[in-house]
């Protein structure tokens, strides 16, 4: 039964952050990313993601961010 749970709970984080992301993709950038969230992808997690590439490319397109 613990099995079973612990499937549920992580299916359903992965739809919540599915959710999320695709709702980032979408949004017309109207408004920027949250902080903590870009701090977030940026930082230490963003390595961990091996997100450097994606890092370099935003400050490519947008110079006066982070």
């Amino acid at each position: 039964m613990l099995f079973y749970s612990s499937s549920l709970y992580m299916v359903c984080i992965a739809t919540i952050v599915s959710v999320l992301v695709v709702n980032l993709a979408r949004n017309q950038h109207v408004t920027p990313v949250p902080w903590l969230l870009k701090n977030l992808l940026t930082g230490w997690l963003g390595q961990i993601l091996c997100l450097g590439h994606v890092t370099g490319q935003v400050q490519c397109i947008h110079p006066n961010s982070k």
